[in-house]
C-alpha cells in the first residue's frame, strides 16, 4: 500500500468494535455511530463475524457493507 492510499484509510470505533474505512465511507460510520443506538448496531457486527458480512442502509437509502476482518479482528466499512 503507498503512502496515498494509507492517507485515505481511517481507523474508528463504533460501539467497541475498531472499525477501517476510506473517507468515502466516513458517513456510513458516522450513520452507525449517531443515528443508531448501541441495540441497533450490535447485531450488524454480529452477523459480520457469523458469516463474514453485514448490510445495512442509511436513512438517505445508501447500502452500506461490513465486513469482518478475522486476521486482526476488525471491521471494513464501505459503500455497496
Amino acid at each position: 500500500m503507498d503512502n496515498q492510499n494509507q492517507k485515505r484509510t481511517k481507523q474508528d470505533q463504533v460501539f467497541g468494535f475498531r472499525v477501517n474505512f476510506e473517507e468515502s465511507a466516513q458517513f456510513g460510520v458516522h450513520f452507525l455511530q449517531n443515528n443508531l443506538d448501541q441495540t441497533e448496531v450490535k447485531p450488524f457486527f454480529h452477523e459480520a463475524q457469523r458469516v463474514g458480512f453485514a448490510n445495512f442502509e442509511d436513512q438517505s437509502g445508501v447500502d452500506w457493507k461490513i465486513t469482518h476482518n478475522k486476521a486482526d479482528n476488525t471491521y471494513t466499512i464501505s459503500r455497496r
